[in-house]
């Protein structure tokens, strides 16, 4: 899978005043100082407009450290049993049930819980844990039934909700966490409902798995799906080394996050330690959900260049994570204030030929001219071909192949940013079809001429009579007469029948051409003949 990872100056001293919340426990939450996380408070506790979508296995909505950090639909109102939003979803008041397709997301299982906690356990409440973000808003989207099992299509279907609430909704939802699959099997279903997280603007954060597996060798899911907005997360344990179970890959998994012996919230408001990738990702996620509150609208780019480019190197990470390093919250938010705004412009160039055989141009990228771009040729809307354009940024595109007819070609280049394609450029093609005309016709012999516009080759002709081809011919026989039509004079053709070919009575003949470069047979000529 291809990482994106982009260069932005390190920070050369990380002096950070300290704040420490209130709560209890947050003495057993090791992770606070390993990411960081007093001096990342000091730039920002978080915030309600950020909203964190979290497919899992609900949430325990009775419990007093997370209650205030739920999302609430402000288009619902509660137990009516009407949509009130017209979403589709009758009283998805706090998210939606995909077990069971309706509003409770109430978690009987304590995996959700656990997970969400880590985001956002309410912060200096003087009350239990304390999450990454002091106030957040977390859309739990159950798709884990009660025993911790959960589907695909499922899993799918919550992503997609999301999606419609940001796009539809307005919902400013800036990350999914997907702490569940590790399995090997890939599923384009579910592939497609992250990119479309992607085109929305949403990061997907991911387990890395818990299998001591490595990612790029036998990659699994949905950690290693190859969409821009995917941040993998490995496990990290308390002495900075990497989780021995936790899986792990250069290519597929991008940074490793405080795993092993977190300390969250359960169900029934009970709380403990937990232990997985799992708990990796939403660190992650609750830093997303962080660097929102300080840069609204960041891109899902900017948010991955923050992150990886802030990360603590180990050692011990170097061939096992993308960056080599770990999370560091507060350097992320840091170079988040301290970075200008990244503005993405689109691939650029022109068409400097486009023919019925041959599309060339020249495109580059102003965001990223090292790296070549990927252009694409569509014929009436079908993808045709794709190259990569040349160092010099030019490109020749050749498979055109094109029917009788009149096209529509069009060349669209990808963002190395987002994956997202740019209109280069676009234009109409009129294929002109063969020609050809019989002179005489008996029941022995056939004469005429055939030629194509579309090349100085002769033709191949064949003769159909009464929908049986009775013989085949190249029009290579000189005919002068037609040089001042055609530039040329070897168009004619002479042809012997057989009258047993012909049945008594009217027969029907037609003349077709076949066209040289597309191999379709074009009737040119049709008439009849008496036996």
């Amino acid at each position: 899978m291809k990482k994106l990872l982009i260069d932005i100056e390190r920070l050369e001293s990380r002096q950070f005043l300290s704040v420490a919340p209130n709560d209890p426990y947050a003495s057993k939450q090791w992770n606070i100082a390993s990411e960081s996380l007093d001096q990342a408070w000091q730039i920002s506790t978080g915030s309600k407009n950020a909203v964190v979508a979290v497919i899992d296995s609900g949430i325990d909505l009775k419990n007093k450290d997370l209650i205030n950090n739920v999302w609430t639909n402000p288009g619902e109102i509660p137990g009516d049993g009407i949509d009130n939003d017209h979403d589709g979803y009758v009283d998805d008041v706090h998210g939606w049930n995909f077990v069971n397709w309706n509003g409770n997301v109430q978690d009987g299982y304590g995996h959700g819980t656990f997970v969400s906690s880590i985001i956002g356990s309410q912060g200096n409440n003087n009350l239990g844990a304390v999450g990454i973000n002091w106030n957040v808003s977390i859309m739990p989207l159950k798709f884990m039934t009660d025993n911790g099992v959960g589907y695909t299509a499922a899993a799918s279907y919550a992503i997609d909700y999301a999606v419609m609430m940001k796009t539809m909704y307005k919902v400013n939802i800036v990350a999914i966490n997907a702490s569940f699959g590790g399995g090997t099997n890939y599923t384009s279903f579910l592939e497609a409902s992250i990119r479309r997280a992607n085109d929305a603007g949403i990061v997907f954060v991911a387990a890395a798995g818990n299998g001591s597996n490595n990612n790029d060798t036998r990659p699994t899911y949905p950690s290693c799906y190859d969409s821009p907005n995917v941040i993998s997360v490995g496990a990290l344990n308390s002495d900075n080394s990497f989780a021995g179970y936790s899986n792990y890959g250069k290519a597929n998994v991008d940074l490793a996050a405080p795993g092993s012996n977190i300390f969250g919230c359960y169900t029934n408001s009970n709380y403990g330690y937990g232990t997985g990738s799992s708990f990796a990702a939403p660190q992650v996620a609750g830093a997303v959900a962080l660097l929102n509150s300080v840069k609204p609208n960041i891109s899902v780019a900017e948010v991955k260049a923050d992150i990886f480019a802030s990360v603590d190197k180990i050692g011990g990470l170097a061939d096992k994570v993308f960056t080599g390093g770990k999370l560091n919250i507060a350097a992320a938010l840091t170079m988040a204030k301290n970075t200008k705004v990244f503005v993405n412009y689109a691939p650029n160039g022109s068409l400097s030929v486009l023919s019925a055989s041959q599309v060339k141009g020249n495109v580059s990228d102003p965001n990223d001219s090292l790296n070549p771009v990927r252009v694409r040729l569509y014929v009436d809307n079908v993808l045709r071909d794709s190259v990569l354009a040349n160092k010099d940024f030019s490109f020749d595109l050749n498979k055109l192949n094109l029917t009788i007819y009149s096209h529509k070609i069009e060349v669209r280049v990808l963002d190395n940013q987002n994956d997202k394609e740019t209109v280069l450029g676009s234009g109409y093609v009129n294929i002109p079809a063969p020609q050809g005309w019989v002179d005489s016709v008996s029941l022995t012999e056939i004469r005429g001429w055939a030629m194509s516009p579309r090349s100085s080759s002769p033709v191949m002709i064949q003769v159909v009579v009464n929908n049986r081809v009775v013989g085949t011919v190249l029009a290579k026989d000189s005919r002068p007469d037609l040089v001042k039509s055609f530039g040329g004079s070897g168009y004619g053709f002479r042809l012997d029948l057989k009258p047993s070919d012909f049945i008594s009575g009217l027969n029907d003949v037609k003349l077709m051409v076949k066209d040289p470069v597309s191999g379709q047979l074009v009737t040119v000529w049709s008439g009849k003949v008496k036996k």
